[in-house]
């Protein structure tokens, strides 16, 4: 009886990811990420200029683990600014998997950024744009109430599509805001002869995050942060984070997504240079019957043009 109900809980969820995809019944194409305080970038292309340097990010995450055709996301990023110039440059590519669906992505951005105040309290206010391309695709032979539905055989064939964001980004000391609105354009995959709708495109979203870094005894700091994500015909959700960091060195966190999971993460500084961090996702939603939970990892270089202890390495 077993191998016969996770054969129909993978059939439904076969129908219920292909539907979402090709009737933008599913609200968010782009992925979710506890760690989304160190994947910063990969939401908003203006936060390089607020590099001193360049980071090197490569986060992986293993969505609602246990459950068949479950999803899994790889990302992996550069960005920095340029010495004399408030200039930041920047590039992304990532890989996400859902059941048949494949979803491969690469951008490149450009930012500027103007710094206000004296060198002692100078702040940043930066506005910055990516452009990229998507690749949408379907494994052949999927199982579908229509074999011969013209979106899915589009779909085998796979989609390429162009993508614009935008965003703007400020900062100053321990304090740090952000807006972005990636899949501006709201490209159409052409999955569909018959579109009146437009429902097959890729769907603006539009992100806010914030957060504040502060000491609250000799060597340690807290450091509360969310962001929210808002896409028409959806709910809005949230990510709601508690970050304690002792002696710049290691850390550990909490965080809540509205809808979806309750979180706990931890990671470690090395040498100033290298960050190492995991987290794991508690599913809160009606999947935690089926679902043993989310896995995601997080490692980070970063080339300062002067690492010194006490600096804030993001």
């Amino acid at each position: 009886m077993q191998p016969a109900n996770n054969n129909k809980k993978f059939l439904l969820f076969v129908f219920f990811c292909a539907t979402m995809c090709f009737n933008s019944l599913f609200a968010q194409q782009k992925p979710l990420f506890t760690h989304y305080v160190f994947n910063d970038y990969y939401y908003n292309p203006a936060i390089a200029s607020s590099i001193d340097g360049a980071d090197f990010k490569f986060l992986y995450r293993h969505q609602w683990a246990g459950l068949e055709g479950q999803p899994q996301t790889a990302t992996f990023s550069s960005c920095g600014s340029l010495k004399q110039f408030p200039l930041g440059l920047g590039g992304s590519i990532y890989f996400d998997k859902t059941g048949p669906l494949r979803n491969i992505g690469f951008n490149v951005s450009g930012s500027y950024g103007i710094r206000l105040g004296e060198a002692r309290d100078r702040s940043m206010i930066a506005a910055g744009i990516s452009l990229g391309i998507v690749r949408f695709s379907m494994e052949s032979g999927t199982t579908t109430r229509d074999p011969s539905d013209a979106a899915v055989l589009a779909a085998e064939d796979g989609k390429i599509a162009p993508d614009i964001g935008l965003g703007v980004y400020y900062k100053w000391k321990g304090l740090y805001a952000g807006f972005s609105i990636p899949q501006i354009a709201q490209t159409s995959l052409k999955l569909a002869a018959d579109d009146p709708n437009d429902m097959n495109k890729l769907i603006r979203h539009y992100f806010v995050a914030a957060g504040y870094r502060f000491e609250v005894a000799e060597k340690f700091e807290m450091e509360p942060s969310f962001l929210i994500k808002g896409v028409k015909a959806a709910p809005v959700q949230g990510d709601f984070t508690l970050r304690g960091i002792y002696d710049e060195l290691v850390w550990l966190g909490f965080s809540y997504r509205t809808g979806d999971a309750a979180s706990i993460f931890a990671g470690v500084l090395i040498k100033e240079l290298f960050e190492i961090g995991y987290a794991y996702d508690i599913t809160t939603s009606d999947l935690n019957s089926v679902s043993n939970g989310s896995h995601e990892i997080v490692v980070a270089y970063k080339w300062s043009r002067e690492v010194r202890r006490g600096q804030e390495v993001r």
